[in-house]
């Protein structure tokens, strides 16, 4: 149970992904937000700054499919 834990509040090493898909799910839950409030990514990035965060969800998610998709083939 332990190793579990430890291996779930560490979603970005590669062992966890290859374990399970887990860390997909949250990310795009992260990014999904924002087109759900009906606010186009491109007005908010000239005001808001979130689409900062945002960025680097789409970064982590790139990433993480990535090495999915290394791991899987």
């Amino acid at each position: 149970e332990k190793s579990e834990e430890s291996e779930e509040s560490k979603p970005t090493t590669d062992k966890s992904q290859k374990h399970s898909p887990a860390p997909l799910p949250p990310v795009s839950k992260v990014a999904a937000p924002v087109p759900e409030d009906g606010k186009p990514l491109t007005s908010e990035k000239s005001v808001d700054p979130a689409p900062a965060r945002e960025e680097v969800a789409s970064e982590i998610m790139t990433n993480i499919i990535e090495d999915v998709l290394k791991s899987t083939t």
